[in-house]
């Protein structure tokens, strides 16, 4: 089923995606309780949520893609 998901069309356009709204809201969010303080604006900081926001969007539409896929086989049979 992993095989299927991954390779499904779309999936990596839809992590891709979701994966750079989350690493922008969380980025938001984390500036924001630190009192959009502007020292908090470097590469590092940015790169490191971005990166954990395509984590969370590949996680998300595994999710999604498998769901679907599974729907597909139970009204299939």
């Amino acid at each position: 089923m992993f095989k299927r998901v991954i390779t499904h069309k779309g999936f990596f356009k839809s992590a891709l995606i979701l994966g750079l709204i989350y690493g922008v809201v969380l980025f938001l969010i984390q500036w924001a309780f630190r009192g959009f303080y502007e020292p908090f604006l470097n590469v590092k900081n940015v790169c490191y949520s971005l990166l954990s926001g395509i984590i969370a969007g590949l996680f998300i539409s595994y999710g999604k893609f498998w769901a679907k896929l599974k729907q597909i086989d139970h009204k299939n049979k």
